[in-house]
């Protein structure tokens, strides 16, 4: 796996530092409405984001290499505010 700036399709949203915002598309409604934008975004098979949603942070690496999710992982880091995410030899660093 690896953190990455996905370039972003159309207006769904933005990564930088591997940390994906809803800035150009308004804020998640939900956190299915976030999985499905980051879904859309980052369809990729091995590359990872991390996003924000309510009080805690989430990792969300796409498997498949679509915009589909039912397969992809998603990690629930609870009571974090992720800033940003690495990648160094496969170990996922949130920050």
């Amino acid at each position: 796996m690896a953190a990455a700036d996905v370039t972003a399709t159309a207006t769904v949203g933005s990564i930088a530092t591997g940390l994906y915002t809803a800035s150009t598309s308004g804020a998640f409604t939900s956190l299915s409405d976030a999985i499905s934008r980051v879904g859309a975004d980052v369809k990729t098979a091995g590359k990872a984001v991390v996003f924000n949603y309510g009080s805690d942070a989430y990792i969300f690496e796409d498997v498949d290499g679509t915009s589909a999710t039912g397969s992809d992982i998603l990690i629930k880091l609870v009571g974090i505010t992720a800033a940003s995410m690495a990648d160094a030899a496969n170990v996922l660093t949130v920050t």
